[in-house]
């Protein structure tokens, strides 16, 4: 089997950006990451087929990561779902086995109570899945879930390794801070993208609900470029730093949102610093805005992702 590759994507982009004056500055530093889908066994996206199948819901998956690329153009980052081709020449995602059934579970059903390692099994499955589909394939992970349960997310994703968060209250933030929270950063492949499932952590992934579960594809398509901004170590947040704790510019250290500001998060998930501001990281994603401290954070970690392509760090 064989996968697509991103070289008809970057052309695609640059041919938009010719047309549409706004994307211009894409074609400067363009950074393309591959995005690797799976829908587990019983979602509506798996049309009834086993794990171990190919569904070819494509079409539908490729506009939505354009969408998604639209709201990351202040970033230049754009998105692109990898497609399988198998021996009978049908093109597709891979279905995979649901690891978690149970009496309260349906086929397809994520558990996403805190401290679940469901997300991160399904993730590393996920990986699994591709990499026994095509070895040569890499990428961010996304899953698409039937229903999520004992939670009221509807999109769950990675978050950096609290060592690599500015000293907070936990005890296991601050080894590392500045490596994440200060420019220039001192991030490793191994950072950004690590699925362990053994210890329920892991880097570079994400699972979302079946668009059946969302109000309209608006509000997919805003919770996935959220969702997105956290594997790119985008905290909760409105993008600024509020307190002026930090350097906007330069060498030096970086202090907002959730993982990069001292002050951490209130009881109600919003960042202790944040006064006023909306953008795409905030809890709702009701707003689309991606600051400067968001674009030079999620560059930094893009830059080194498996299945980068155009504006990369070298590996």
């Amino acid at each position: 089997m064989k996968y697509v590759s991103t070289m008809g994507w970057m052309l695609l982009i640059l041919i938009v950006s010719a047309c549409k004056p706004s994307l211009t500055v894409v074609k400067q530093n363009l950074t393309v990451l591959s995005v690797r889908v799976c829908v587990i066994e019983g979602s509506a996206d798996a049309f009834g087929k086993p794990a171990g199948s190919l569904v070819s819901t494509n079409k539908t998956i490729l506009n939505n990561f354009f969408r998604v690329s639209e709201i990351w153009e202040p970033a230049s980052i754009s998105f692109i779902p990898l497609v399988i081709t198998n021996e009978k020449g049908i093109k597709g995602v891979p279905v995979i086995r649901d690891p978690f059934v149970g009496d309260r579970e349906n086929k397809g059903d994520i558990d996403v109570q805190s401290g679940s390692a469901q997300p991160v099994f399904a993730a590393a499955a996920c990986n699994d899945q591709w990499n026994t589909m095509d070895q040569n394939a890499e990428g961010i992970i996304v899953v698409i879930a039937r229903d999520f349960i004992n939670g009221i997310a509807q999109a769950v994703a990675s978050s950096p390794k609290k060592s690599l968060w500015v000293a907070q209250a936990s005890p296991l933030t601050g080894k590392r801070g500045d490596d994440m929270c200060g420019e220039p950063r001192q991030l490793v492949r191994n950072d950004v993208f690590n699925l362990d499932p053994s210890n329920g952590s892991g880097q570079g992934w994400l699972v979302l609900q079946e668009e059946g579960q969302y109000d309209n594809t608006d509000h997919l398509i805003r919770s996935l470029a959220h969702e997105l901004g956290h594997v790119l170590f985008l905290g909760h947040g409105n993008g600024l730093d509020d307190n002026l704790d930090g350097l906007l510019t330069g060498p030096g250290s970086r202090r907002f949102d959730h993982y990069c500001d001292p002050l951490g998060l209130a009881s109600n998930g919003k960042p202790n610093e944040d006064t006023n501001g909306c953008s795409l990281m905030g809890q709702s994603a009701a707003c689309t805005t991606i600051t400067p401290l968001q674009v030079e954070m999620a560059r930094s970690v893009a830059q080194l992702l498996p299945g980068c392509s155009g504006a990369c760090a070298a590996p």
